[in-house]
């Protein structure tokens, strides 16, 4: 059994520019902080594998007017993070440079709430780590569907 905890901080800047009266494209880019950690319990050996890195991440996320107030949207992320990679019982401390890649689809409706604005996210996103898991070839692949409401005053 495995136990997996693992975080990303980004802080970034970003350039939206509109492409059209429903069209909108936004480039950003940024510093981003992921602190990994893998329990690995087995019969023979418990191991723990650990990363904290800090690198650069660049990304672009469009949206494009599907009618009645909804948009779709897509984003794309792509972020190479340098550190020290410990893994315990072996003792040793390897530099080591780890790529992640996101890539999220859905639809997005607003809708004014009196004063507030609302929000409503639906999708499927998707998380590549490679190099966190098995030395450096190994990858660590998470999806799920999304479901977020933001509600802004």
């Amino acid at each position: 059994m495995s136990v997996l905890n693992t975080y990303n901080l980004e802080l970034g800047l970003y350039k939206g520019l509109r492409l059209g009266r429903s069209s909108k494209i936004e480039l950003s880019g940024g510093v981003r902080y992921n602190d990994y950690q893998d329990q690995n319990y087995s019969d023979e050996n418990d191991e723990l594998t650990s990363f904290s890195g800090l690198g650069g991440y660049f990304g672009v996320h469009a949206w494009q007017g599907l009618g009645f107030k909804f948009n779709g949207y897509t984003r794309i992320k792509w972020a190479m993070l340098y550190a020290s990679s410990e893994r315990e019982g072996d003792d040793l401390v390897y530099d080591t440079t780890r790529r992640q890649q996101e890539m999220a689809l859905g639809v997005v409706r607003c809708a004014n709430i009196g004063s507030c604005l609302a929000t409503l996210r639906v999708g499927s996103e998707w998380l590549n780590m490679q190099g966190y898991e098995g030395g450096s070839e190994g990858d660590i692949g998470f999806s799920g569907l999304c479901l977020g409401i933001t509600i802004a005053h």
